[in-house]
């Protein structure tokens, strides 16, 4: 994580799984995307989940707010 980026509320440790670092890296560019004004179905899209859903469930897991509350 690059210093002075938002860090997320779920603790990523050297013992997580494979899963979680890559939840926890594309929540980190999903905040970016969303931030940047990207809509949320477009973000979901580009980081790779299946649906709009899936990306609202894991980003709401991570940062304890909605997606929509993040765009710019």
């Amino acid at each position: 994580m690059r210093p002075g980026s938002p860090r997320s509320s779920r603790t990523i440790t050297p013992s997580s799984s494979p899963l979680a670092w890559r939840q926890n890296d594309r929540v980190i560019r999903g905040r970016e995307m969303l931030r940047a004004g990207t809509s949320v179905v477009e973000t979901a899209i580009a980081l790779g989940f299946v649906d709009q859903s899936h990306f609202h469930r894991v980003f709401r897991a991570h940062v304890a707010a909605l997606p929509g509350a993040y765009r710019g």
